[in-house]
């Protein structure tokens, strides 16, 4: 029944954006939103492109993130799990490097959540607004904890309260929590956020092991780009595709030069930038020229 493959796949999308391999959910999601259009189902529509949004966010591709919900738009509402498909909002905002209004997106959709009793969706808004704002959501995470059976809910909790106190050893745990329940990009921030705690700290040692932790961690991530893996690391260094790519756009040349010299899409190309641009801390072309004489 195609209704109920469209729903397997993007209950797939949502597995494997919670463990934090995202380039395997945005293929589930582009899965199920291609199924749900083939057979119309509108709103299963919405709710998988709203997960494919996320994953492309997630990867640090603003456009494609931007572009997939401008179609999602384009088909009516759906209530199902509403909340929670307002993350791709959040996070595509977030991607465009507005984090003011991303922030706002995740208080007010976890605002609603809270309303209609949705505890898991707003524990996961909460606990996004924190990673990517640093925004203190402890208090109201450990409520949620208190009133779910879920562990996840609970590991949320134990890692906003750790981060709030910057406390080396939780935020320690906390990577440990997250990786026990397979959730690879939750455990590597954390496990980032310790190494930022103990390098404070003083303690050398601990903070190269949390960040090599982190590290490990990240390489399954299937090229997540969120702020907290570079919060605590500073920017990681550029690959040599990447390299390539950001001195030639340093020089003035375009994207459609650079991927016809480089026997590349221009997709690929504007996806290497964007990943530079985050990985330098730079959101334009301009600041390349400066960014590139400091990073290895």
């Amino acid at each position: 029944m195609p209704i109920a493959q469209i729903f397997f796949a993007a209950s797939l999308g949502r597995v494997t954006t919670l463990q934090g391999r995202l380039a395997t959910a945005r293929r589930y999601y582009a899965e199920a939103a291609g199924l749900a259009e083939a057979n119309r189902f509108a709103g299963p529509r919405r709710l998988a492109l709203s997960g494919l949004a996320l994953a492309y966010a997630m990867l640090a591709d603003a456009d494609a993130a931007a572009q997939t919900l401008a179609e999602r738009d384009t088909g009516p509402a759906f209530g199902f799990r509403q909340p929670e498909q307002q993350l791709a909002d959040a996070w595509t905002t977030l991607a465009a490097r507005r984090p003011a209004e991303a922030a706002r997106r995740f208080q007010d959709a976890a605002a609603q959540a809270a309303s209609t009793g949705h505890r898991t969706a707003e524990a996961w808004l909460l606990h996004d607004l924190m990673r990517t704002s640093g925004a203190d959501t402890s208090v109201r995470l450990r409520e949620l904890a208190d009133q779910c059976d879920s562990p996840l809910v609970s590991a949320r909790a134990r890692h906003a309260a750790a981060a709030r106190a910057r406390n080396a050893p939780e935020l320690a745990r906390a990577a440990n929590d997250f990786e026990t329940l397979g959730a690879m990009l939750l455990a590597a921030e954390a496990a980032a956020a310790a190494a930022e705690a103990f390098s404070r700290d003083g303690d050398r040692r601990a903070a190269a092991a949390a960040l090599g932790r982190s590290s490990t961690l990240a390489a399954a991530c299937e090229g997540a780009a969120t702020p907290a893996l570079f919060r605590a690391a500073g920017p990681a260094p550029l690959s040599k595709r990447e390299r390539e790519i950001v001195r030639l756009a340093a020089t003035g040349m375009a994207s459609k030069e650079i991927a016809q010299r480089l026997y590349l899409s221009v997709r690929t190309v504007d996806n290497h930038l964007q990943h530079a641009y985050t990985k330098l801390g730079v959101t334009s072309r301009a600041g390349l020229t400066q960014a590139l004489g400091s990073t290895p």
